[in-house]
């Protein structure tokens, strides 16, 4: 048996194209977690020889350049330990919690282990943890700490640990000690890639969403965000070249006037994005209702229409036209909820007896048509009858609903013998109305050209 999800029927289309937006922006959150990720355990690797050789004394413009402070590698260490066991669309759990916890510990217990290891080891230069390292760190555990409880403040709190880090990258690009402090470029990198991966991980927010979308406004968004970043790393390495970056009222300026063109591309790309994506939600929810009966959930006359227009030149296609008996005296015996119901119960009943790739589309009133695109071996003729059968049994099964049949009129269509689908409805028609005269509850075939015709009468 062929299982397709036919390209029409919107009750596929919808959800499918809904679900490869959804598998599209997680594998391109999972994507950047797993590289931000990374710059963490190239920072952790390096801090012990850079502690030893001083790998990265020339980026710094001071006599005693930074260090990344030995209690600072274990607190990036606990939260890189923590976002490798956090699972996406989770919430924290309580070992994350704990290990979040011990960052919040090793910053206040920082001061007195410095002091120790300054008397144990006075003569080697390991650095200090400064207050933007400390703020950062303690924004950082704080946010996923809280995320427990309100989400939104933990995104807020993370987002902002982002910020004294970025500073102090600048400050060391530009050559200007007032930024960095005591932040040294590997402190600023590991914070700065173990914040990003946990805001990444937020991926349900709305902020978040956008920005990693499989779309066109994500993906402008990202370039956006690419272009800014390059010209954050190559506009202060050019002016710590030239000489000019080094006073602390144009580092300054440059890098408020950095920060505000950031926040400016994320409010207005994000608002774009945001605009753009529901404009698509609300066509492709139009598109649903325009090619969906509202009442039973079956596909409309007008997507039969093009289902038809598609699939009909690929091979033989049965048109099937069935129409509830007696169904006026259905609404006039138990009402029209009644009614409406019984519609609903004929479709699924259809549906459940038939393949993902064929179609069933409300008529009108209480007529349904199938299209079914047919295989070699397929028996039509059986295939109705089954569906009859079907919508007898089960109906009778139902105790909220009065018992129901249905006749049936079958027309096997012939590649390039029909361009449009009107015409076999006619004949489907005529063989219907011949099984409604032969006493209803009967499938009635008739050929593709008028000719021809069987039956098989109710058992």
């Amino acid at each position: 048996m062929v299982i397709a999800t036919s390209p029409i029927d919107p009750s596929f289309t919808f959800a499918a194209s809904r679900k490869r937006a959804r598998t599209g922006f997680l594998r391109h959150a999972l994507r950047l977690r797993r590289v931000l990720l990374a710059v963490v355990l190239i920072v952790l690797v390096i801090v012990p020889i850079d502690l030893a050789y001083g790998l990265f004394d020339l980026f710094y413009s001071v006599e005693r350049p930074p260090r990344t402070h030995p209690v600072t590698v274990v607190c990036i260490l606990f939260g890189l330990a923590a976002t490798l066991a956090h699972r996406p669309f989770a919430k924290t759990t309580q070992i994350e919690f704990a290990l979040w916890g011990g960052v919040v510990l090793g910053v206040l217990v920082q001061p007195i282990v410095a002091m120790w290891l300054g008397y144990r080891w006075p003569d080697v230069p390991l650095g200090a943890m400064g207050s933007n390292t400390a703020t950062s760190l303690v924004l950082l555990a704080v946010g996923q700490m809280l995320r427990l409880k309100t989400a939104n403040t933990g995104f807020y709190l993370i987002s902002a640990a982002l910020f004294l880090p970025a500073v102090g990258l600048n400050g060391v690009l530009i050559g200007n000690h007032n930024f960095f402090g005591e932040m040294s470029l590997l402190t600023a990198l590991g914070i700065l890639g173990l914040a990003g991966a946990n805001v990444v991980g937020f991926v349900r927010h709305r902020s978040i969403r956008l920005l990693v979308l499989d779309s066109m406004p994500g993906r402008l968004l990202r370039r956006h965000i690419a272009l800014w970043l390059s010209l954050a790393i190559v506009v202060p390495v050019s002016l710590r070249v030239v000489g000019i970056g080094d006073s602390y009222g144009f580092s300054f300026i440059y890098t408020a006037q950095m920060t505000t063109v950031l926040l400016g591309i994320l409010y207005f790309g994000l608002r774009y994005s945001d605009m753009l994506e529901k404009s698509r939600f609300l066509e492709c929810k139009l598109l649903r209702d325009v090619e969906t009966d509202l009442l039973t959930g079956a596909s409309s006359r007008q997507a039969a229409h093009s289902f038809f227009n598609e699939q009909g030149w690929r091979g033989p296609m049965a048109v099937i036209l069935l129409d509830l008996d007696h169904f006026k005296a259905v609404n006039d015996t138990f009402g029209h909820a009644v009614g409406d119901e019984a519609l609903r119960f004929t479709y699924g009943s259809l549906r459940e007896g038939l393949r993902l790739n064929d179609m069933v589309a409300r008529w009108g009133g209480e007529e349904f048509l199938i299209l079914i695109p047919m295989a070699a071996g397929i028996d039509v003729q059986a295939r109705a009858d089954t569906l009859r059968r079907r919508i007898e049994e089960a109906s009778k099964a139902n105790k909220d609903l009065p018992s129901l049949t249905a006749s049936f009129g079958v027309v096997i269509s012939e590649p390039g013998t029909f361009d449009q689908l009107d015409p076999l409805i006619e004949q489907a028609d005529a063989a219907l109305y011949r099984a409604k005269r032969k006493g209803r509850n009967t499938v009635e075939m008739a050929a593709p050209h008028g000719g021809g015709k069987g039956n098989a009468k109710a058992a």
